[in-house]
């Protein structure tokens, strides 16, 4: 083979991977922005993850809270009760000795 057919050999083998080239440095294209997705989608997962489990600890730490107030209520309760028997026996004392 000559240098000329030769040349024209891989001028026309240039033309035939042209198209393939193309698409190729599409195709990277395409698996850039796919890339940029998942990577703004792991930062967000990570981001909800993490307020997630912020939620949880805040919930309870008011569910604990709503625990110990209903337990105080209920000695408050306890405590009025006894402080109204004890205010009966009282008046009735005063009211015997009248």
């Amino acid at each position: 083979m000559d240098k000329e057919s030769i040349n024209v050999l891989k001028q026309i083998i240039k033309d035939e991977l042209n198209p393939i080239n193309q698409k190729l440095d599409n195709m990277d294209d395409k698996l850039d922005r796919i890339e940029k997705r998942v990577n703004a989608t792991f930062e967000q997962t990570a981001g909800l993850s993490e307020f997630r489990i912020e939620s949880n600890e805040k919930f309870d730490n008011v569910n604990n809270d709503i625990k110990d107030l209903r337990a105080e209520l209920s000695y408050t309760n306890i405590t009025a009760s006894k402080n109204r028997i004890d205010i009966e026996k009282i008046k009735n004392v005063i009211n015997s000795n009248q």
